[in-house]
């Protein structure tokens, strides 16, 4: 396994809802691979090789919080809603730090194959694969 970085250049917000699909790789790159989430990865190939917007996964051990994650919504009329975020996994933890109007969300997370990503993720196969997960608001324009 080589550590998975993942940089979002954009991503998908539903105009209606304002919830982003964190699965949705189309503006993405992403270096490294993971061989975790075995089950998912037949139907789902990119959890090898690509990590969730507003999530962070590892497997060092148990409540290791060395897997990170930044939101910087700065520049758009977005910020991230409030308490988006929840643990999973084996022995898992984590953190997330809102700063800058809620528009910079800093997230630490992992365990013994442990998580942290969006509370709407409501099951391993959503935290490793994405969805419509991530509730945005609107802040008005700047």
């Amino acid at each position: 396994d080589k550590d998975v970085t993942t940089t979002w250049n954009k991503i998908r917000v539903d105009p209606e809802s304002l919830l982003v699909n964190t699965g949705d790789f189309t503006f993405t790159t992403s270096q490294g691979r993971c061989n975790h989430h075995k089950s998912l990865a037949e139907d789902f190939p990119q959890v090898r090789t690509h990590v969730p917007f507003a999530s962070a996964f590892d497997c060092e051990g148990p409540h290791s919080q060395t897997a990170v994650a930044r939101i910087d919504l700065r520049g758009t009329p977005f910020a991230v809603a409030p308490n988006q975020f929840k643990v999973g996994g084996w022995q898992g933890a984590g953190d997330s730090q809102y700063t800058e109007n809620n528009q910079v969300v800093e997230l630490t997370g992992g365990g013994y194959c442990g998580w942290i990503a969006p509370e709407l993720a409501d099951s391993e196969r959503q935290a490793a694969v994405g969805g419509w997960v991530l509730q945005l608001v609107y802040l008005g324009e700047n």
